[in-house]
């Protein structure tokens, strides 16, 4: 060596490095190696051969499921690539931050959370987490990932995510999956070794983890990742076969068979190894995933980055197609040089690559879970009895105690008096759920608490006179002094921490109020088809279609979550005058008339994916009252998820001349004093900030890029299919109102 020159030295390893490659079978997908593939066709028809090509046939199919899943889970509404443009990042958390948040039937341990500096109980949490996950994933047909990214994980439930303020029917799937987070971890506790070991397995096999919904990536692409690593590492073996001489070809040399110890051969090896099956499955790891684009920016930068996204797509097809062609030449080319004495080998080796990735390793993890969360339950079982604050669930709670608020919710009311904080936490814990507010409806009518009660002509005033007032009324006892007492209705029948705002006009006919909420329930936003179920008295199939999990859905509406009796309910009018003995406050820190601001923002921090709905009235009278508009603006200023409910895009074209010349200093109140308060809030923000309300006003409502009318897309059925002319209709819609 020492007398040799350094080209020489080159020349020697370049020398080995092409002898390795030509004996690893790198000329596979020349034109010398395909003839010799098509010249042997006996090998066709051999056991190892036959082994590829049912392999192939299942991976081909397996790749074809994914693409129908992707199509079903298109059509069913919960997600579609569009959605990934509908969301607002400015200002938000990010889809993966969690805090510390508090929701209905699954409120966070108000405990002290201790510093957990220690290794093992981050770990103990982790564990917990994954099975936990898997109990929700079979029981709702999520992947694994979908929960962990998108609902709840070790650190505790994510706090606004994404995915939930894209898709109406994600964002009620993941109210009723949240719900049950305590319920899944006592559950998973409950059972027996065996009983854990077969919940983590059906949900973290690769089968599992490929079809169902994750939202970053679709099935096609996952089942194409898994069928190109299993094809890799084929691949790959036939390399290792050849480089080291195991297998011996009909066409093999004496320098590919010699056995022994040679650097330069398994160096090239696992070069050719890892540009051909890392460097692409990392690369594929990225181009498969999606990311959502801020409806903030711009058209032409949403429009340049969904060509990317494309670009990217088709890159990402090409390119694995063309990998998986190389592969395919390299294996049958190996497998057609094969001698028949020699194919036990490669038999033994095909088996143990597809067991291992299909069989032992998801046994392995299966196993390894449960006996890990066997080990944990045996350290610690007080996480499985009363929860982990980290973790934020607080299991010491019965559900009906878990829908009110803990006392630490006073820390975001500090600005405010006692009174006035008991107050908005007070009016903060009065929603309605759906099935409750169609209880009500069927009691209107003949027969019913309001005779006079029409679904074409009635209004939510009308109804508040004739129905909500007499059915909030509840005895006084002897010992209070006898006589009738009021409350808020939602407080009658059971309220609860509502995961909706609804903003409504009481001029509105009531039953398209209701027609609003139960479009929202459903992932809607036109209502004409559910108000004309309603006239025509059919409940009992909008049941049916809520499911329930629609039916759980809560909502705060201000006829029903405000206590009437504390207000209006002894004026006089063309309706029956209340006699209660309720005292009336219209201002000050116990006055439920001004506390709305205050509530929305704490909904809105303390309820995850709390939204404002608007129900829009068929004569757009919403965007000219104050309360209506003041409600809309302060939503947006809290960074809440806001959508229209109409009745239809008729509606909305014929109507849209009401809506172009917005202004609060023109809009209407039923009350002179409510009008005054709203203007006297503006004037003090205006000054504060230096912004103009109108200005914000319009920008929020008839922006062409970002405004509620732009992001308004009516959804025929819950099946997601949209109007032909949809898009048409939106832009003349915006531009008519914006000019």
């Amino acid at each position: 060596w020492c007398l040799t020159t350094h080209l020489t030295i080159f020349a020697t390893f370049y020398d080995e490095f092409v002898d390795a490659l030509e004996c690893a079978g790198a000329n596979a997908i020349s034109l010398e190696g395909l003839s010799r593939m098509l010249e042997f066709k006996d090998w066709w028809y051999r056991p190892p051969a036959i082994g590829l090509w049912v392999l192939l046939a299942c991976l081909t199919a397996l790749t074809s499921c994914g693409a129908l899943r992707d199509h079903q889970l298109r059509r069913s509404g919960l997600w579609r690539d569009s959605f990934f443009l509908d969301v607002t990042t400015k200002g938000r958390p990010s889809a993966s931050l969690r805090t510390v948040v508090l929701r209905p039937h699954s409120v966070a341990s108000s405990l002290c959370c201790p510093q957990m500096d220690s290794m093992l109980e981050k770990a103990t949490l982790l564990v917990v987490a994954r099975c936990v996950q898997s109990v929700v994933a079979c029981k709702h047909e999520l992947a694994v990932e979908t929960v962990r990214r998108h609902v709840w994980g070790a650190n505790g439930f994510v706090k606004g995510d994404l995915a939930a303020q894209a898709s109406k029917k994600w964002r009620s799937e993941r109210d009723v999956v949240c719900d049950g987070i305590g319920e899944a971890l006592q559950r998973f506790a409950a059972l027996g070794f065996a009983g854990r070991f077969w919940i983590v397995l059906c949900a973290m096999n690769p089968l599992a983890s490929g079809l169902l919904p994750i939202f970053e990536s679709s099935a096609a692409k996952r089942m194409k990742i898994l069928s190109d690593r299993l094809l890799g590492a084929l691949m790959v073996s036939t390399l290792l076969f050849s480089v080291s001489g195991i297998v011996e070809g009909a066409s093999s040399s004496d320098s590919c068979i010699r056995g022994g110890f040679e650097p330069g051969r398994y160096l090239a090896t696992a070069l050719i190894s890892a540009v051909l099956v890392t460097l692409p499955v990392n690369a594929w790891g990225f181009l498969h995933r999606r990311s959502f684009l801020d409806k903030e920016l711009t058209d032409a930068t949403r429009r340049w980055q969904w060509f990317q996204v494309q670009a990217l797509d088709i890159i990402f097809w090409l390119s694995g197609i063309l990998y998986s062609v190389v592969c395919i030449s390299f294996i049958a080319t190996f497998l057609a040089d094969l001698n028949e004495k020699e194919e036990w080998k490669w038999n033994l080796t095909f088996t143990i690559l597809v067991a291992r990735l299909f069989i032992i390793k998801p046994l392995l993890i299966a196993f390894c879970m449960a006996l890990a969360f066997s080990v944990v339950n045996t350290w610690n079982p007080s996480i499985a009895l009363v929860g982990h604050s980290r973790l934020e669930l607080d299991l010491t709670k019965t559900r009906a105690a878990s829908t009110c608020f803990s006392m630490d919710t006073h820390e975001c009311l500090t600005h405010l008096s006692s009174d006035a904080a008991d107050k908005v936490l007070e009016l903060a814990q009065r929603g309605i759920s759906i099935e409750q507010l169609l209880h009500f409806y069927e009691k209107l009518g003949e027969g019913g608490v309001m005779p006079e009660y029409c679904p074409q002509t009635s209004t939510t005033h009308d109804v508040v006179r004739g129905a909500i007032i007499p059915l909030s009324t509840v005895e006084r006892s002897e010992s209070e002094g006898g006589g009738l007492e009021g409350c808020a209705y939602a407080t009658k029948v059971g309220s609860s921490v509502p995961s909706r705002m609804v903003t409504h006009n009481w001029g509105n006919n009531f039953r398209d109020l209701v027609s609003a909420c139960i479009a929202d329930a459903l992932g809607l936003n036109i209502f004409s088809e559910i108000a004309d179920k309603l006239s025509r008295g059919k409940v009992k199939e909008l049941r049916a279609e809520l499911g329930t999990r629609g039916l759980a859905l809560t909502y705060w509406i201000c006829a029903f979550s405000v206590n009437q009796h504390a207000g209006i309910c002894n004026q006089t009018g063309p309706w029956t005058s209340c006699c209660c003995l309720t005292r009336k406050v219209f201002s000050g820190d116990l006055s439920e008339m001004n506390k709305f601001d205050e509530m929305m923002r704490l909904l809105g921090s303390r309820v995850r994916d709390f939204s404002q709905v608007v129900a829009v009235d068929v004569e757009l009278v919403i965007f000219g009252r104050v309360w209506c508009i003041a409600e809309l603006v302060e939503a947006h200023r809290c960074n809440l998820p806001q959508s229209l409910i109409v009745h239809s895009e008729q509606i909305l074209k014929q109507k849209a001349q009401r809506i172009q010349n917005l202004d609060v200093q023109s809009a209407e109140a039923s009350h002179p004093d409510d009008k005054e308060y709203i203007l006297e809030k503006v004037r003090k923000h205006e000054e504060s900030t230096g912004t103009n309300f109108n200005s914000e006003l319009r920008e929020l409502v008839l922006n062409q890029e970002k405004g509620l009318l732009t992001a308004w897309v009516p959804h025929r059925d819950g099946c997601g299919v949209v109007d032909a002319n949809t898009a048409d209709v939106v832009e003349e819609l915006v531009l008519k109102v914006a000019f």
